[in-house]
């Protein structure tokens, strides 16, 4: 029997990874998530990283990194390309009333798209709308994630 992943696991590796690269083991479930920091020591799949002098944590987390990119039992979770939060601010906007709608299409464009967005929505009193909306898309992406890879998952709470 195979182990049945946590929908919650999933969605918060989704939601902390964002520049950084998520794998999930699906023979455990548990994901890892890979800074650019610890990266860096992972990049030469021939030669081992030089560790010495490292912190035992930091060598840990190069280890299960260097495992998770190299092995069968890691599938990588959805990148932030793949979820594509400028889509979602746009659908958002698209599905409100005329004036509001111009307002936040308006407010996805250019330099600080997102924290513009984010307090725009918040002066219209949308904010808890928006994160229903935001958690929902997160939620559909994931579940077709670990579908598309034929993982059995369960819904618990998020």
């Amino acid at each position: 029997m195979s182990t049945k992943i946590k929908l919650t696991t999933v969605l918060e590796a989704m939601e902390i990874s964002g520049d950084c690269d998520a794998y999930l083991n699906i023979g455990t479930g548990e994901t890892v998530i890979i800074t650019p920091d610890v990266e860096a020591y992972c990049f030469d799949e021939d030669e081992e990283p030089e560790l010495d002098g490292k912190p035992e944590w930091l060598q840990e987390m190069i280890r299960e990194a260097r495992e998770a990119q190299d092995s069968d039992k890691y599938v990588p979770l959805p990148s932030r390309f793949e979820i594509d939060e400028w889509r979602m601010m746009r659908n958002f906007a698209s599905m409100q009333d005329d004036e509001i709608r111009e307002e936040l299409l308006n407010a996805i464009h250019g330099r600080g798209a997102f924290r513009i967005f984010k307090m725009l929505v918040g002066r219209l009193g949308l904010l808890e709308e928006w994160r229903a909306y935001r958690a929902d898309a997160y939620r559909q992406i994931a579940i077709s994630w670990l579908e598309h890879h034929n993982l059995d998952y369960i819904e618990d709470e998020y």
